[in-house]
């Protein structure tokens, strides 16, 4: 699994064990390895008990974005496919609906995927990719969306401020596909 172990600080835990999918700079104790930003990582309590899996943000007063409470689930391209695709089912509806053409596929942690947003805008889709660890899973994510949800193009806006707390360079342009060739009804 990850060679990257983050131990917090004793009486730290309550966060993680309650499911806030944040751990903060001043919560660590300790960190074992040199994860770079958005590396997995491993967290576990002051006891050593293992509690989480998170990517890591050395840079971010955030420093530990939770994707999984379970031991047996570790942040995979197969753990990518099913958040996408359980995110895509809990919107079927709007997809089905033909006087939506325009919604939020994915926002971020309320679907496990932290810092990742997807909006659909008909036949294409535009990402923001706001973490680290979304940012360093952009391939995938990409290859992902394009296979599950089949749009004619992706285009990347990754231009909010935020992206500068994670030690991220904005990004925008089109990742998969094509461009409409004229406005969009929306």
């Amino acid at each position: 699994m990850t060679q990257f172990q983050i131990t917090l600080k004793p009486g730290r835990d309550k966060a993680v064990r309650q499911y806030h999918p944040w751990i903060f700079s001043g919560a660590i104790a300790r960190v074992d390895g040199s994860p770079i930003d958005g590396d997995a990582v491993s967290v576990r309590d002051a006891t050593g008990r293992w509690l989480a899996w998170g990517t890591w943000s050395g840079t971010s007063q955030i420093r530990i974005r939770l994707w999984s409470w379970l031991q047996d689930e570790p942040i995979t391209d197969e753990l990518l496919q099913s958040r996408i695709e359980r995110a895509v089912q809990g919107r079927a509806a709007l997809a089905a609906d033909e006087q939506t053409a325009t919604y939020r596929l994915i926002f971020s942690e309320s679907d496990r995927l932290p810092g990742l947003i997807v909006d659909r805008y008909g036949d294409y889709l535009v990402i923001q990719l706001l973490t680290a660890g979304a940012a360093v899973r952009s391939d995938a994510i990409i290859r992902i969306l394009a296979a599950t949800i089949r749009p004619q193009g992706i285009y990347e806006r990754s231009d909010a401020d935020v992206r500068a707390k994670e030690g991220l360079e904005r990004s925008e342009g089109l990742r998969w596909g094509t461009l409409p060739t004229e406005g969009l009804d929306v």
